[in-house]
């Protein structure tokens, strides 16, 4: 579906690719049950989601139609990293259920499923046998059979929330609330930034530069340690 959306010239036609190749992703996401296979699952997802917005950045472009710009607010909100939000759903579970043995059984299970993991990946930096390696496939196999099957039990048991961005709803809150609101999506190529204020929409897309790269590290750094903003407080701000 990726390979028929970057084929045809229409944006609508490759849009509904997209939405197909989307689809038949979230299908593959839910048969993987360790965070660093949807991990990887989600940059593939990231990619797809920039070729979208890029799609309907141009035609925004062209046509001045605002419509545009609430469809490629979709596509960014739904490509927001749902691996850490999944993992702290299921930490509130057991939160508020710490006796349900289907939650313990999945935490005893994914703990279990990360310690061979780990066992893997030393032994074959460590040039372990092949005996040994083959061993611990087979135990990684079957505990992510057995983590699979406990957590298809715990989705009947336990609605999770499927939460869709309505762009109605969240304007009438804003406006309510007094408030704006603004919203990034950082690609591989380009930055997107979505303006929400007074009832209006608005993007903006920025060019990924070295320049831009090496002031956005900096600031992230600020945050190593207390010491590194107390020290210069002017760069900062």
């Amino acid at each position: 579906f990726d390979t028929l959306a970057s084929m045809t010239l229409n944006t609508e036609e490759a849009l509904r690719y997209y939405d197909l190749s989307f689809y038949v992703g979230s299908l593959l996401n839910k048969e993987h049950s360790s965070q660093e296979t949807k991990i990887i699952h989600r940059a593939a997802h990231k990619q797809r989601t920039e070729k979208c917005l890029s799609l309907l950045y141009q035609e925004f472009k062209k046509s001045k139609n605002k419509l545009y710009i609430k469809k490629a607010l979709g596509y960014c909100e739904q490509s927001k990293s749902s691996v850490l939000i999944e993992a702290l759903e299921r930490q509130s579970l057991l939160e508020l259920y710490p006796t349900d043995s289907l939650l313990i059984k999945e935490q005893q299970l994914a703990a279990q499923q990360e310690l061979i993991t780990n066992n893997l990946i030393r032994g074959r930096l460590n040039n372990a046998s092949e005996k040994y390696l083959e061993n611990e496939h087979l135990k990684l196999h079957q505990t992510t059979i057995d983590l699979n099957t406990v957590r298809a039990q715990i989705d009947k048991t336990f609605k999770f929330p499927e939460e869709i961005l309505s762009f109605d709803d969240l304007n009438k809150k804003l406006i309510n609330d007094k408030a704006g609101m603004v919203s990034y999506f950082f690609g591989k190529e380009h930055i997107y930034q979505f303006i929400l204020d007074k009832g209006e929409i608005n993007i903006m897309r920025i060019n990924i530069n070295p320049h831009l790269q090496t002031t956005m590290s900096d600031f992230i750094h600020s945050f190593d340690n207390a010491s590194v903003i107390n020290n210069n407080i002017k760069a900062y701000t």
